[in-house]
């Protein structure tokens, strides 16, 4: 693994890059007999008749052509078989997830959202936290502050420079970005600790710190030039060098505070490092917490260990120099005097190494790579087979890793972390979990799948703990010495695509090249895939209807929008102002924008009514028609053509064409009879009153038409698209089975009566838990595994301790399916029969599964974990009151938890983390003393999927106090019934809006209990308590 000794590559070995070099060479001097088109070396018009000829004769450019020329290039290069091999499905994670994803917006602060990420991990582990971040803006201020210092004391520092040297003008040209290292992390939290971003929140400088930027980049650089007036004063006046940096320094301090003015202006005043705060927050189960303590001291209690941010160091791979060697940067640092950036140079093998191992360990990963190259943000794919470029084109595109440094084709753009790996059979890492810091829109809501390919070529540092990493690259990095690094591709800016479409940023501090066209064409790149609707999302320029990035697309939409708004709704075919996240797509119009529709619509009617017929009639019989139609024109209405046919022409009779009238516009056309309009009581009314009476009658069809459809359609439950159990996964018929049918086999219980049932693969399933024999003291399984292609199971594991008298140390099966190719399926059906003396019972699944507890079964626990990892929504828990445990949790990830579920102690159930759906009836058990019966306690987390609870207390059980408390951590809806419950207590609730019943509220002046109660229910007094807390909608019901 990542002990192998990393070594410097042999110079005399043969090396392909080398090989290539020495064909091309060849290649070249057969080509010195042959003289060019162009001997001048311009473009010549006879090669690109040439070329176009060749081109012209190859399908395939045709078809190219034909297709790209009306397409989006990556779209339509997308390469199907990586969009289905790049799954978001691993198989080695992080034990805890953290959350939300988070979003740097218009910022290049990627480097300080993948640190606090991975900083984060502890703290809400130990703290038992689902929803938490740090603050990235205390970091952001620290360090911009910081880097105005460095950047100023590097002019004093090098003063005597003439201002045309090359690293001056460098400096002076990206003098404080918003990138950042490693080491730039740990001096700011060595320094300044951390704080809960509750404590010091987001700015809207923080999250678009381009305006802040350019003002701190003009005043610095005004700075630095009056620093160096004062040293060239001073040098004249003969002063020592010592006095002179006393001067220099007591102006920077000088200068200092009006850059610390502006950043606190426009950023807030800082927590200081070394005075307390107080920190108030909810844990995973609702209950509040506090913590009271200095920046420093929070870093210290929550951070600091196991493996500290101090204690990490960065293994890059650059290709480029030497291995197993220290580099540094010169002049790049952001706290003067602090920890420089340092890098330990090593084999890609090794870092892949080091990554696994971290992830098992149960530690996410920092690390940093090109983020631009083979990478789809819709899809959320980091893959170099993503895009079929090569087939398209007809060329290659061969640049090795170290040749796209050498040529500035590539560098390292954006920092994220890897929180899971897929690893095979033999434990190599096929893709990695990446956590993103571009929203939840993003990829798979915020999460990246990184292939291992894309690792091998676009990776270049990962973040190690010392105490994990190879003693032999830890030696390198403690021996000091290190190499200067003057090609700094390493600095991190990177922003989401879809917020930068004005901002241009150099990603790469390298003194010795300009990167500044590979950046134009990246940008172009990502403007090109920034849709309408995102550039229409900027609040300001919707209400103006002016703004300078209209000239970034010449789409009329820009220009058209501010008034086509005023007459479409918010839900029209245009995004709204601004565009919520949850609005869709569809089209629908105001009353009054139907209103000024008709009116327009009968205003064209009328100049249609208006207009004149062609009339063809004989020169005879046009003042007799004319006549007849200024006699009647009130009285005859249309007029109609006359019966005779107009006499027709030959060109021998052309002299006789002025003769003829074929179309006379002098006639005067009799006007249409206007009649009176039902619309408006029977008179002659006006447009406006005819157009609002159809509106009116408009609207009352639609309306009834509605009402008579709600009164004919069921209420919606939330359960209309829930899959049938067990039928809905498919391949129920395959006809290859796995060993007997079933498969039988008992499991001992661990140490403490305890067993744990996990299935990883690509097979989908069902898991039965059943009543075991009154005399069982072993778990006893029937496994069923079947596929429609043999050889897959060939590949099965059932990994279990074998059945044996006496205690195991671990009671667990372990079931672990191969991943079907397309069209190919693999299934299993568990039947698990639980013994009377089990306690405790933990099942978990990675794949997709229907896990159901039988009704006839009596099972008693003391602790149950039922946990459906997959991402996917045909995932199933039904669950039944005969199913007794004193600690029971249920969770899906993606899926439907449905059934009736007991309350003991404590019952906590959880679909929080994607559009999982919860619709449950909740049983409290019978109290264990009638005289006091203790509370029973339900918690209940969803996310963006319904919920729906139904608490029913049996009319024959004395009343157990009821302490519920229902989160939802999106916009979800939530139905919660306690009709049934025999409520009596106080309420809670915080919602975006509500519908209740039989619920009262307190008013300013009355007397209500301690707490944060906004309602009761029966009596004040009672014991009951109820907690919502939702950013959606929520019904209460009594």
């Amino acid at each position: 693994m990542g002990s192998a000794p990393s070594t410097a590559r042999p110079s005399n070995t043969s090396d392909p890059e080398k090989q290539r070099s020495f064909t091309d060479t060849t290649t070249f001097l057969a080509a010195l007999a042959i003289s060019p088109v162009s001997p001048d070396g311009s473009l010549s018009l006879s090669n690109i008749a040439s070329w176009e000829s060749d081109i012209a004769s190859k399908p395939k450019a045709q078809l190219a052509r034909t297709i790209l020329a009306h397409s989006d290039i990556s779209t339509a290069l997308t390469t199907r078989s990586a969009l289905i091999s790049d799954i978001h499905v691993f198989n080695t994670q992080i034990d805890f997830k953290t959350g939300p994803i988070t979003s740097q917006k218009s910022s290049g602060r990627c480097w300080l959202f993948a640190s606090t990420n991975v900083f984060r991990y502890e703290i809400m582990k130990k703290l038992k936290l689902d929803d938490f971040q740090l603050s990235q803006s205390y970091f952001f201020l620290w360090d911009k502050l910081n880097k105005s210092n460095y950047f100023l004391e590097t002019f004093i520092e090098l003063a005597e420079v003439p201002l045309d040297n090359r690293d001056l003008d460098f400096l002076s040209k990206d003098l404080i970005n918003d990138g950042g290292q490693w080491d730039m992390v740990v001096n700011l939290v060595q320094n300044y600790g951390l704080v809960p971003l509750s404590v010091y929140p987001e700015s809207t400088h923080s999250s678009l710190s381009a305006p802040l930027n350019a003002l701190l980049k003009t005043k610095l650089r005004e700075d630095a030039l009056i620093l160096r007036r004062a040293y060239a004063n001073l040098r004249a006046q003969s002063f020592s060098h010592e006095a002179i940096t006393r001067a220099l320094r007591l102006k920077k301090e000088e200068l200092m505070k009006e850059i610390y003015t502006i950043m606190t202006a426009t950023l807030g005043v800082p927590p200081s490092p070394d005075k307390k705060f107080t920190w108030d927050y909810y844990d995973a189960d609702g209950k509040p917490g506090s913590w009271e303590g200095t920046p420093k001291e929070f870093f210290n209690a929550f951070v600091s260990k196991p493996y500290s941010p101090i204690d990490s160091f960065s293994l890059i791979n650059d290709p480029r120099n030497d291995y197993s060697k220290l580099y540094t940067v010169d002049k790049l640092g952001n706290v003067f005097g602090g920890r420089p950036v340092l890098y330990v140079n090593t084999e890609i093998a090794n870092m892949k190494a080091m990554v696994v191992k971290m992830i098992k360990a149960g530690i996410p990963v920092f690390f940093g790579c090109d983020v631009g190259k083979f990478s789809s943000r819709t899809a959320g794919i980091l893959d170099p087979a993503l895009f079929e470029y090569e087939n398209a084109f007809d060329i290659t595109l061969g640049l090795t890793k170290a040749e796209r440094l050498q040529v500035n084709e590539s560098a390292m753009t954006h920092a994220m972390v890897i929180s899971a790996v897929h690893l095979d059979a033999d434990g190599n890492p096929i893709r990695f979990k990446v956590e993103n810091s571009w929203g939840p829109d993003a990829g798979d809501r915020g999460y990246f799948v990184m292939s291992s390919a894309w690792f091998d070529e676009f990776v270049y540092q990962v973040v190690v703990p010392r105490a994990l990493a190879p003693k032999d690259l830890v030696k390198v990095f403690d021996a000091g010495n290190p190499v200067e690094y003057r090609n700094a591709f390493l600095i991190v800016t990177a922003s989401p695509p879809h917020r930068t479409i004005n901002l241009l940023r150099i990603f790469a501090i390298d003194p010795n090249s300009s990167r500044t066209s590979r950046i134009w064409k990246w940008k172009i790149r990502e403007r090109v895939e920034v849709s309408v609707a995102s550039q229409l999302r900027d609040q300001d320029w919707l209400r103006t209807g002016h703004d300078h990035r209209a000239n970034l697309s010449p789409s009329k939409h820009f220009f058209i929008y501010p008034a086509l708004s005023s007459f479409f709704h918010s839900h029209s075919l245009l995004p709204a102002s601004p565009m919520s996240e949850r609005t869709k797509p569809g089209f629908s119009i105001s009353f009054w924008g139907m209103v000024t529709g008709v009116m327009v619509a009968l205003k064209l009617k009328e100049g249609w009514d208006d207009c004149e017929y062609p009339v063809f009639a004989a020169t005879k019989n046009i003042n007799e028609l004319t006549d007849k139609q200024l006699s009647t024109e009130e009285e005859e209405g249309r007029i109609a053509l006359p019966d005779n046919e107009p006499p027709t022409y030959r060109d021998a009779e052309a002299n006789n064409e002025e003769a003829i009238s074929l179309l006379d516009t002098g006639i005067v056309r009799p006007k249409r009879k206007r009649t009176q309009c039902c619309v408006c009581c029977g008179i002659n009314c006006g447009l406006f009153w005819k157009a609002f009476g159809i509106v009116v009658a408009i609207f009352a069809a639609w309306n009834a038409f509605k009402l008579i459809r709600w009164a004919i359609t069921p209420s919606p439950t939330g359960l209309e698209d829930m899959p049938t159990y067990s039928t809905s996964l498919g391949c129920v018929s395959a006809q290859y089975t796995y060993g007997a049918t079933p498969t039988s086999f008992n499991v001992p219980l661990g140490p403490e009566n305890d067993h744990s049932f996990d299935v990883r693969g690509g097979a989908v399933g069902t898991i039965t838990v059943l009543e075991g024999a009154p005399s069982a003291t072993k778990v006893t399984y029937e496994v069923t595994v079947r596929s429609d292609d043999e050889a897959l199971l060939d590949h099965l594991i059932l990994d279990h301790p074998q059945d044996q008298d006496g205690e195991v140390s671990k009671s667990k099966l372990l079931i672990v399916t191969p991943h079907p190719d397309e069209g190919k399926c693999i299934r299993y059906d568990v039947k698990m029969y639980v013994p009377p003396t089990l306690k405790k019972l933990n099942l978990g699944s990675h794949t997709i599964s229907h896990v159901q507890f039988d009704p006839d079964s009596q099972i008693q626990l003391d602790d149950l974990y039922v946990t459906l990892f997959s991402p996917k929504r045909q995932n199933m828990i039904l669950p039944h009151n005969n199913l007794r445990s004193h600690k029971m949790q249920l969770e899906v990830f993606e899926g439907w938890i449905v059934g009736d579920v007991s309350i003991e102690s404590q019952t906590k159930i959880t679909t929080q983390r994607g559009r999982g759906v919860m619709n449950v009836r909740v049983h409290p058990t019978e109290a264990a003393d009638p005289a006091s019966p203790e509370v029973a306690t339900l918690r209940t987390t969803s996310g963006s999927g319904r919920t729906d609870i139904f608490y029913v207390n049996h009319d024959h059980h004395v009343h157990r106090p009821i302490s519920s408390t229902h989160l939802s951590s999106m916009n979800a809806d939530m139905y919660l019934t306690y009709r049934d419950a025999q409520y009596s207590g106080q309420i809670e609730l915080a919602a975006n809006s509500y519908a209740a019943t039989n619920m009262q509220k307190y008013g300013a002046l009355d007397e209500k209990p301690e707490g944060p109660w906004t309602h009761w229910v029966g009596d004040q007094q009672g014991k009951d308590q109820l907690s919502v807390k939702t950013r959606g909608w929520a019904g209460v019901y009594f």
